[in-house]
Formats: structure tokens, sequence, C-alpha cells
């Protein structure tokens, strides 16, 4: 998730736990402590614009979820390929699940197509990027 880029430099007391875990979670990142601290706070906000909504995943792999249900950006490709009622007949998702990705998605696009245009490329492209794992192809 990227962070805004217009920012605004602020200076807040916070319990010394709370910089303790800002520090040892923003080193296992690879984050500055202020980056991690910002993209932690925007979550904070879209989680309470979009009850249902929560992150996962750490880093450049960071992404939201569906409580109960899948990443945001799976949920999509699913509704984009085969809409609302294929969505729908081929899981048992609440109404309201499909209806928080789609509004996420809207609020967020960029972030959710950045991850299906990854998630799009051929297989020759997952070898080359993940060359330790043994990655076979079945023809159906």
């Amino acid at each position: 998730m990227a962070v805004a880029t217009t920012s605004t430099t602020i200076t807040v007391r916070i319990p010394r736990n709370v910089y303790d875990w800002l520090a040892q979670e923003s080193q296992k990142c690879d984050q500055p402590i202020e980056e991690f601290a910002s993209v932690r706070i925007e979550e904070a906000m879209r989680m309470a614009q979009l009850p249902g909504i929560f992150f996962v995943g750490d880093g450049v792999d960071r992404r939201a979820r569906l409580i109960g249900g899948m990443d945001v950006w799976e949920m999509i490709m699913i509704y984009q390929a085969h809409g609302r009622e294929g969505l729908l007949d081929a899981f048992d998702f609440p109404e309201f699940q499909i209806d928080r990705a789609l509004t996420y998605y809207e609020a967020f696009p960029d972030e959710i197509d950045e991850i299906l245009e990854e998630n799009s490329q051929p297989v020759e492209y997952w070898m080359q990027k993940y060359p330790e794992l043994n990655i076979q192809v079945h023809e159906w």
C-alpha cells in the first residue's frame, strides 16, 4: 500500500511500549519507523471507514482482506470474471462482503489494479521472480 504523496509532520507522544513495537516491526519490514507508522495509521483510517476490512502481510506484500473472507483483490478478480451472480454461486459469501470489496476497490482502485496486474502475469514471470520454487504447469 502506498502512502499518500503529500504529507504533514506531527509530533505525538506515545507510550514507550508502542514505540518499541513500532521500532521492532518496522525493522522486520525493512521500513523506516516513520513510514511504517504512517502506513498503519492510514490502514486504521481505512478500517474505520470500511468496517469488515483488515490488513495482512508485511511490507510490499501487505494487502486488504475481508473479515471472514478473502483478500479484496481476489474477490474483485472473481467479480470481474464472473459478476456478482457468479461469485454468489461459486462461494458462500454474504452479499455485504461483495459490496464491501467493491466499495474498497472504488476507493482504492490503483492499489487493487496493481495486484491484479501482477497476478495476471504469465507463468514465465513467476518462474523468473521465484526461481527457488519448483513451479510446474499442468495442461488440462
